[in-house]
């Protein structure tokens, strides 16, 4: 009789405690920690966060916080594509919890590759007014920066510090002049138009080894202007076998140059270099910079060449004899 009444006792002194301490399930957003990925390769806009979902005793499971809960990423032996699976692993301090396993997250993985650039200085003049001179300085001119990113993000890149206003009477009061302006931040521009670094997040994280430039004007009064047509040269190369170019639109097609009298005179036309169309086989677009000639200059600084791109058309059989 008295084991029976101890055994009771147990019983229902184990009953209470798991009614006060039941099973429970939770789930918490916690940040995603990413292993190195292999040397040059890239994450692009990878996950910050991902929802984790845990069971056990509730003791327990109020004891999970995100800081003693752990998601790591495995970026192991992953190459390049568009998008890569990848595995998560969860873990936890708090002894007694078990986590539910988490499916595998979608990344964009891309190869690291660094280009150098030239930083160019666009400007707009007043009335009357050319620029005989624009230089952009870091310390030194040429200023050429380096972006390590993303190759996807590397098509057609170019660098600028635009001049800040309109060169003229305002910041040039005499017949001519020499305007320094310091610490402009550079700007990057690729196929797509702006690439602004500081939005980009990527792992490693993408740079930009120089972001500011001094930029330093010579202008004078006395300037002239002509419209002059733009001419696209053909692509550096064609389009795969089977692809076919079926439109070529050209924005804008004229442009407006300023300059000396002379130089003017010698300009008939600005020819841009064909963009490399290998690997295109849809329609694309490119931002192209305008060599704009000697003594020369303008307010626009790329036009965009757009390419209409399709199956070439099966021929017609010949007919038969």
């Amino acid at each position: 009789m008295k084991l029976l009444a101890l055994g009771l006792a147990v019983l229902i002194l184990g009953a209470v405690a798991f009614s006060q301490n039941p099973p429970t399930t939770r789930s918490i957003t916690v940040g995603l920690n990413y292993m190195p990925p292999p040397r040059n390769v890239v994450l692009i806009n990878p996950p910050a966060r991902v929802a984790v979902t845990f069971n056990g005793l509730a003791d327990a499971i109020a004891l999970v916080t995100p800081s003693n809960l752990t998601a790591v990423v495995d970026t192991n032996g992953i190459r390049p594509g568009n998008p890569v699976m990848l595995k998560v692993r969860t873990s936890t301090s708090v002894q007694g919890v078990n986590i539910q396993t988490i499916p595998p997250i979608a990344v964009n993985v891309d190869t690291m590759q660094t280009q150098e650039v030239r930083v160019q200085v666009p400007t707009v003049t007043a009335a009357g007014w050319q620029v005989l001179k624009a230089d952009a300085l870091c310390p030194a001119a040429p200023c050429i920066v380096h972006f390590t990113g993303p190759v996807s993000l590397e098509t057609n890149l170019s660098a600028s510090v635009p001049f800040p206003g309109t060169i003229g009477p305002t910041n040039c009061p005499g017949l001519s002049c020499a305007i320094n302006v310091l610490a402009q931040p550079v700007v990057l521009h690729n196929a797509s138009g702006v690439l602004d670094i500081y939005s980009l997040k990527t792992i490693p994280q993408s740079v930009l080894d120089v972001t500011t430039a001094d930029i330093h004007v010579d202008a004078k009064q006395g300037a002239t202007s002509s419209t002059v047509p733009i001419v696209l040269q053909d692509p550096v190369h064609y389009p795969p076998q089977g692809s076919c170019i079926t439109a070529v639109n050209v924005s804008p097609a004229t442009v407006v140059i300023t300059g000396d009298a002379a130089a003017i005179g010698r300009v008939q036309r600005i020819t841009l270099a064909g963009p490399d169309l290998s690997r295109s086989t849809s329609d694309a677009s490119f931002q192209i910079q305008i060599p704009y000639p000697k003594d020369t200059t303008g307010a626009v600084g790329t036009v965009t060449a757009s390419y209409s791109i399709s199956k070439c058309p099966t021929p017609s059989p010949s007919p038969g004899p």
